[in-house]
């Protein structure tokens, strides 16, 4: 749900006490079985709550499905590539349901999809130097939701190792999904999402009417400055390891 709350609510706020900007916007990967792992469901169970609390322009700022880094720069322009009109909304949520896909089109020779996608993580401009000098993406919200079977992304891995020496799966934040507890009748009461809903909407509309920088509360400045920032400082001793360097920003983020 964070992921989609952080898209929706736009690049208007932000963090800035660590010295680097921090936006609300997320990659997620959930990372569990076939079907039975649920990763759909999480997804459409989130939505429950954020579609009907977002405002109307949010829902033509979606795209399902990742080809390549040009196509995603279209959809991230400055302007409006067949009307060259100025793009006043910056966010993009991509869906994507097999993040195989992603990974296999990313391992392409000439393929700039990975270089795309860390570059807006990181919150560059987006360029293509060797295509339409015009195809510019100077500010840009993007937010991925996508999925893998933990067979998948072991096999992706040994194919790609560069996916964790590049920092590319590091920006992905992966959580574990095995549909335990799952009931035969899932569907959850309106009794539970329109309360929520209400609240939702009501900080969508206030972060969305004006820029916030969020500051940290005394309590949480102490608990940064110590032990967990030299925690998260640690350098990798492995693989695993290397997927979540970037544990700090998310923390920060989720906060």
């Amino acid at each position: 749900m964070a992921t989609l709350f952080g898209n929706a609510v736009g690049d208007g706020v932000v963090m800035r006490e660590t010295g680097r900007p921090l936006k609300a916007n997320m990659y997620t990967l959930l990372v569990g079985p076939s079907g039975r792992g649920n990763k759909g469901k999480a997804i459409h169970d989130a939505r429950q709550f954020i579609d009907p609390a977002a405002d109307d322009a949010w829902e033509r700022r979606q795209l399902y499905g990742l080809a390549s880094g040009e196509g995603l720069m279209l959809k991230l322009a400055d302007k409006d590539p067949e009307h060259c009109v100025p793009c006043d909304d910056p966010r993009l949520l991509v869906e994507v349901p097999e993040f195989s896909n992603v990974l296999e089109k990313q391992g392409r020779e000439g393929s700039i999809l990975s270089d795309t996608l860390r570059n807006a993580w990181d919150g560059k401009p987006l360029q293509n130097p060797t295509k339409d000098a015009a195809m510019r993406a100077s500010r840009h919200h993007l937010s991925i939701l996508s999925g893998i079977t933990g067979e998948e992304l072991e096999e992706y891995l040994h194919r790609y190792p560069n996916l964790l020496s590049n920092g590319f799966l590091n920006r992905f934040l992966m959580f574990s999904v095995l549909g335990v507890g799952s009931k035969p009748f899932g569907k959850i009461p309106m009794s539970i999402i329109d309360p929520r809903v209400i609240r939702l909407r009501a900080a969508l509309t206030a972060a969305r009417d004006t820029d916030l920088e969020m500051q940290m509360t005394d309590g949480a400045r102490v608990l940064w400055g110590g032990e967990l920032y030299e925690h998260h400082r640690r350098p990798a001793t492995n693989g695993m390891g290397k997927m979540y360097e970037r544990c700090g920003p998310y923390t920060l983020k989720y906060a």
